[in-house]
């Protein structure tokens, strides 16, 4: 009897998560439901101009300098490891140069503890010339260390339960150029991290308890985000 309880409480919280990123992600309602924003110095503006529907979430700022603005959510979702999670999302920019990084992130940790907490970031686009080379390699990298700290951005310290994922092969043409004004489809699966060499010891079952977008700039921002979604196997 506690096995079919247990199974009916994972299968509500699966579908609940997955409907959660379903609804907010497409911004249907014309409103930023459930979404925090991050930085109240970037703007944020549901503008028509969609990939999947009819509204989408504009983020830009103009002469800011060197701060992270961005929107998340917590969707409070169970992970089986053995399982995907796979999440998929739209992304046009609006200019060529749009600080040093933006980013799409989940955070997890193990069901029913605080710790460790697990961070999953992978870039979209990011400046510098290093950086550049590892995304055109599109490198998946789990405890990077100092010699490869990402540029400019004290904030994402290196540790051994980060796992990053340079996936902005097809929108970044060189170390500061992005193409502009072209939607890009982009969809991740959590069960692919699993596989890269020097990662931690995880859990069965992670609580996926934060998923967003992070921008780190300097100077100006200008991008839109669409068709955010979830889906656990």
């Amino acid at each position: 009897m506690k096995k079919i309880l247990y199974f009916f409480i994972l299968f509500f919280i699966f579908s609940y998560g997955s409907e959660i990123l379903d609804i907010y992600g497409s911004f249907e309602d014309g409103k930023l439901t459930g979404w925090e924003k991050i930085d109240g110095r970037c703007e944020y503006n549901i503008v028509e101009d969609a990939r999947d529907g009819k509204y989408c979430l504009n983020i830009k700022a103009n002469d800011a300098r060197y701060f992270s603005p961005g929107i998340k959510i917590n969707p409070d979702i169970i992970w089986d490891i053995k399982k995907s999670l796979k999440v998929s999302f739209s992304i046009k920019f609006l200019q060529r140069y749009n600080g040093y990084f933006v980013a799409f992130y989940l955070k997890g940790k193990p069901v029913g503890k605080e710790s460790p907490v697990y961070r999953f970031y992978n870039f979209i686009i990011h400046c510098g010339e290093k950086e550049f080379d590892l995304i055109r390699k599109e490198k998946k990298l789990w405890g990077w260390n100092q010699e490869e700290r990402l540029n400019a951005f004290d904030a994402l310290k290196p540790d051994n339960n980060t796992f990053l994922y340079w996936i902005g092969k097809k929108v970044q043409t060189d170390s500061w150029n992005l193409k502009q004004n072209e939607w890009f489809d982009f969809e991740i699966d959590l069960k692919d991290s699993l596989n890269v060499e020097g990662r931690p010891e995880i859990p069965e079952k992670i609580d996926i308890f934060e998923v967003g977008f992070l921008n780190y700039i300097y100077n100006t921002t200008n991008w839109i985000v669409d068709n955010i979604k979830i889906k656990a196997e």
